[in-house]
């Protein structure tokens, strides 16, 4: 093993260890011996993005594509770093370019479809998740979204069914039951709405949750109860 070798192991020990100032140094002590090491490039961002240096981050990113077009991770990790600064156009570019190399990591599609729903284009958001679920289908978050473009599509049974799976995942997931009892308050479905609601309200009570998330919940049960 070269010094510079030690020096990059150095690194990766202090960045698994979550000391990624440290880390930094050592990156770019091999970086200023090898400006063409990928992994010195890619670790570094990685710890400029945990420090929340994202500019920095989006350069080394940068520089890896630079230095290696075809590593689809490389297109991932810069295609987050864009969706954190919610530039969401150009973050839908590179996680397709990060597809193109490697079509079946799950969070690939899952990231696309985040930025694809942010941009209001459901159509495709839909089946970025539908492509997530396909290669995870254990992903309560992914069966969340989904059934959030579906609940805006109007496909609202479609939608129950995935606040249903999410529910089953996450182990009753507060937003998807809110959410689940909105869809059956549209389908005319009130009894089983109002059971959501209540479900969300007695959460928020025992997790001792603000007053105002509360008369949001008992308002919407008091209108279903007694509709104007």
């Amino acid at each position: 093993m070269s010094d510079m070798d030690k020096v990059f192991e150095k690194g990766f020990d202090l960045f698994e260890k979550g000391k990624y100032k440290k880390a930094i140094e050592k990156f770019d002590e091999v970086i200023k011996n090898d400006e063409s090491c990928v992994n010195a490039y890619m670790n570094r961002g990685i710890s400029y993005e945990e420090l929340g240096e994202l500019e920095l981050a989006l350069n080394d990113y940068s520089k890896c594509i630079e230095l290696d077009e075809n590593d689809a991770d490389n297109y991932y990790n810069r295609g987050n770093i864009y969706q954190y600064m919610e530039k969401f156009e150009e973050a839908i570019g590179d996680y397709k370019a990060a597809i193109e190399r490697k079509n079946y990591v799950p969070d690939f599609y899952y990231n696309l479809g985040r930025a694809l729903l942010n941009i209001k284009n459901y159509e495709e958001a839909l089946s970025a998740f539908d492509e997530t679920i396909s290669r995870i289908e254990d992903d309560a978050d992914a069966y969340y979204l989904r059934a959030s473009v579906k609940n805006i599509l109007g496909n609202y049974e479609e939608a129950i069914d995935d606040y249903d799976k999410c529910i089953e995942l996450s182990e009753s997931d507060i937003d998807a039951i809110f959410d689940r009892a909105q869809a059956r308050e549209s389908l005319g479905q009130n009894a089983q709405a109002l059971d959501d609601y209540n479900e969300v309200l007695r959460i928020l009570k025992d997790g001792n949750c603000e007053n105002e998330e509360i008369e949001e919940v008992q308002e919407r049960i008091d209108n279903l109860i007694s509709p104007n």
